[in-house]
């Protein structure tokens, strides 16, 4: 029998949000959910599928004339759908401890989406990335969402006057006008990735080491978590966890292990994951493992697996077609 394979999915309370928003502007939006198999909105603790909500924005009109994402996102209230998060909103350290403990609890919200912190020339960015192509009907209203929704978390450190300088978004630009004052904010679109910059000091640390048997263990369980961003380098990933990239790789050839070790075995267990969902298009899984070339990702698997990945899916659609 084939390795049960986890769906993406997004926490039902993610679209309470939206509901809410939907209902205070008259919008008709339950038929639609109820098309794409929603469970109903009073339950609590109910996971959907990242598909679901998909054709959700897909099918319902008013997404693809208004900034429904945007507009929903600058409403919500993180802290009121991670309770977790209310802890460092407490903190009077403020913004560090806050962005500290949105890395930590966030999957806690959705399994389909990436936040992390890197330094730029200029400071400090939050950045975010989905599992789905920015190209893709609908991730637009999800992505504007979550840029929206992270402004209003980093406003309950910095006020609500706080907005950030200056935004960039993977998707393209909407044809329909963005809300005030999101408009006003310059943008830059088509990025590899989104992100907003954040006033954090020079010697901010990320994200400590999550816990595990060994050292070697906690920087893999971080490397599954980040080796999908296609900017996954040595020097990235030490800034992440505030060390210097000699003293990480210190730490791993202590380990008898380098950095593309790490990197290509999250990578290529990832690519084991997708190639065993049999719709799941080549150029969607190249994406998803960090690679925006389906050729490129194609000789990062031959030189992990000895084989193409078509030729890995057909082997494990045989074995699961035998049993």
């Amino acid at each position: 029998m084939g390795k049960l394979q986890a769906p993406l999915v997004a926490n039902l309370l993610n679209l309470h949000a939206f509901f809410d928003y939907f209902n205070q502007q008259g919008i008709a939006w339950q038929a639609v959910a109820r098309q794409c198999q929603f469970p109903h909105p009073d339950n609590m603790v109910q996971w959907l599928t990242l598909s679901q909500v998909l054709r959700f924005f897909q099918r319902l009109p008013e997404a693809r004339s208004r900034p429904l994402g945007a507009e929903a996102g600058l409403q919500v209230d993180l802290v009121l759908l991670a309770p977790s998060l209310m802890v460092a909103e407490r903190q009077p350290s403020g913004l560090a401890d806050g962005i500290r403990a949105l890395l930590q609890h966030l999957p806690n919200l959705s399994s389909h989406v990436q936040v992390w912190v890197e330094a730029s020339g200029d400071g400090w960015r939050l950045c975010h990335r989905g599992q789905l192509r920015p190209e893709t009907p609908g991730v637009e209203q999800l992505e504007w969402f979550r840029t929206a929704s992270l402004i209003r978390y980093c406003q309950h450190f910095l006020g609500p006057d706080w907005w950030p300088a200056w935004l960039a978004q993977s998707c393209p630009a909407p044809g329909y006008p963005l809300p005030e004052p999101l408009s006003r904010i310059p943008t830059d679109y088509d990025q590899a990735v989104a992100s907003l910059p954040l006033p954090l000091p020079e010697d901010f640390v990320p994200l400590p080491l999550p816990a595990g048997p060994t050292p070697l263990a906690r920087l893999q369980a971080l490397a599954n978590t980040y080796a999908c961003y296609p900017g996954f380098t040595l020097t990235w990933f030490a800034r992440l966890l505030g060390l210097s990239s000699r003293s990480l790789q210190r730490q791993l050839a202590a380990a008898g292990m380098t950095f593309r070790d790490l990197r290509d075995r999250a990578r290529h267990e990832q690519a084991l994951r997708l190639l065993a969902l049999p719709d799941l298009a080549m150029e969607e899984i190249a994406w998803r493992c960090g690679y925006s070339d389906l050729a490129n990702f194609n000789r990062a698997f031959v030189g992990w697996a000895g084989l193409r990945p078509a030729s890995y899916r057909r082997s494990v659609t045989e074995k699961i077609g035998a049993n």
